[in-house]
């Protein structure tokens, strides 16, 4: 399949190619050169952590992880 860039540097990435891949409206897609080509793929944000909550939203007060709950869950998992 085939497109054309416009003069604005937009490329229509064909239908066909969006539902094969699941690409809906507003998919964010990062662009990457690899040895003389463009690869674009689904941009997936990685997560976030705010400063002071360990999560990543900033309105959630979780408690303070200590060695103790460290310690129990690697025996658990053992």
């Amino acid at each position: 399949m085939r497109s054309t860039v416009d003069g604005a540097g937009r490329v229509v990435i064909p239908q066909a190619i969006r539902d094969q891949l699941g690409w809906q409206d507003g998919v964010e897609v990062a662009f990457e050169v690899t040895h003389g080509k463009v690869v674009i793929t689904a941009a997936t944000p990685g997560p976030t952590v705010n400063e002071g909550t360990g999560s990543g939203d900033p309105e959630v007060d979780l408690p303070q992880l200590t060695g103790d709950a460290i310690e129990w869950t690697l025996r658990s998992l053992r």
